[in-house]
């Protein structure tokens, strides 16, 4: 072996990320030292940046840079699936994406949505892990799987130990070695 960290079966898939309101994707680097930590790549789990006020850039144009992305991730790893994850507003972006086509979903294999937007149903059909956080207990994506940490902020939820747990067992199907950045 490498002496590195065994790697799920079912995993990696590379991972991007797609910041909310005035965040950055720096806000997921902490739980991308979290996926290196269990094995994942170096610059597998990544994420866009983008103008949250849309004054710069039209959602279409965002939507067109996750595309590049996606693209850019599959050339590196090979693989023919992404996992996207998104945050608040990012949720709203990611959703759209989504929904946006079938080859786009098609480029998707999971889709984590973390303290965002409800939804009827799974975003372009993708296999959805929705996370909340405080507020309204209500939320909840229908047909998805639900998560709630109703002791943890807006931005914890993005950032801390528990929900990397349970994105990353949702991403491979199975909990992590470890939740710590190793």
């Amino acid at each position: 072996g490498t002496g590195g960290p065994a790697i799920a079966a079912s995993a990696p898939r590379p991972v991007l990320f797609v910041h909310g309101f005035a965040g950055s994707a720096n806000q997921y680097a902490s739980q991308a030292q979290r996926f290196e930590s269990n094995g994942y790549p170096t610059g597998w789990v990544t994420g866009i940046d983008y103008d949250s006020t849309f004054g710069v850039a039209p959602m279409a144009e965002v939507w067109n840079r996750i595309d590049e992305a996606i693209a850019d991730l599959r050339a590196r790893s090979g693989v023919d699936q992404v996992d996207l994850v998104g945050h608040s507003l990012g949720t709203g972006v990611s959703q759209g994406y989504l929904n946006s086509s079938p080859e786009r979903a098609a480029s998707v294999a999971h889709y984590v949505n973390l303290d965002g937007a409800s939804a009827a149903a799974p975003p372009g059909g993708v296999e959805t892990l929705a996370v909340w956080g405080m507020g309204n207990p209500a939320r909840t994506i229908t047909g998805a799987e639900n998560v709630s940490f109703p002791e943890q902020t807006h931005t914890e939820v993005v950032t801390s130990p528990q929900s990397f747990g349970a994105v990353y067992e949702f991403l491979t199907g199975e909990a992590p070695a470890t939740t710590d950045v190793v």
